[in-house]
């Protein structure tokens, strides 16, 4: 059976609270193209950026290019739209780009896969939060006995949609040292305004975003490999509350133990 190809598409969706200019130089730098081709390639609609690669060095291409503030979405290579013949796509230099993985600084979040090895344990239970909100470089819980947490301190995040009430609520799961036990809120409990984010656009939007500006503040954040491909686009995972139990856990022990850093 031949091996699923997979297209790196940019549609122009740009992480909120970035400066555009910043975006497209930090791109420009990225590609080794000109500013030129860079305004070029923000005037289409859809420009696939790199064709017909496996789905882990799509993931790479994907967190490269978020580093410069830009999103691209993964998507099946026979379905993804084709770039204008007349219009340049992503300059031919861009697979050179994976090149600074090389190096010691991190190229954006570290996907990690998560194997539900451990049954659910109390002492990771997600602690819930009915509000989250940014300080000047931290985030706030909004609960007394949860210390604010500077974005240096994030270690993990997950997302997921939980049945809750009836109703299907998307919510994030977040790692920090602040505390042992990972901190979850609904996405729509999210104080977006505070992030400078639009909150008037859809929740699943604006809840993306919201996750693309952790991975912005911290590059060195492992984002749970399920939680990545809702980034790139894909549907998110629905867990009942005996499986998020286990996948704090699962996250909890690679943390403590230092096993996840290994994975990446």
């Amino acid at each position: 059976m031949a091996e699923i190809k997979y297209n790196v598409v940019f549609s122009g969706d740009l992480v909120q609270g970035q400066s555009i200019s910043e975006i497209k130089a930090r791109m420009a730098a990225l590609f080794k193209t000109s500013a030129e081709s860079i305004e070029a390639l923000f005037k289409q609609k859809s420009s696939v950026i790199k064709r017909n690669v496996d789905h882990e060095t799509a993931k790479k291409y994907v967190q490269m290019i978020l580093k410069t503030g830009a999103i691209c979405r993964i998507v099946p290579a026979e379905t993804a739209p084709a770039a204008p013949a007349e219009k340049p796509v992503a300059p031919a230099p861009a697979a050179k780009a994976a090149a600074p993985e090389k190096k010691a600084e991190p190229s954006g979040p570290r996907v990690v896969a998560i194997q539900l090895m451990h049954k659910g344990e109390p002492a990771f239970a997600p602690l819930a939060v009915k509000k989250i909100s940014k300080t000047s470089d931290a985030l706030n819980f909004n609960k007394m006995d949860i210390p604010e947490a500077p974005f240096s301190h994030l270690t993990a995040l997950a997302a997921y949609n939980e049945v809750e009430d009836g109703q299907e609520k998307s919510k994030v799961l977040l790692f920090a040292t602040v505390s042992k036990r990972p901190i979850a809120c609904n996405a729509e409990n999210v104080d977006y305004a505070s992030f400078s984010i639009d909150g008037t656009k859809s929740l699943i939007a604006s809840f993306r975003n919201f996750l693309y500006f952790l991975c912005r503040q911290n590059q060195s954040i492992f984002v749970e490999e399920s939680t990545f491909d809702f980034l790139s686009g894909s549907t998110m995972q629905k867990l009942d509350q005996a499986t998020i139990l286990k996948l704090s856990t699962n996250m909890g022990k690679l943390i403590e133990s230092g096993e996840m850093a290994a994975q990446t």
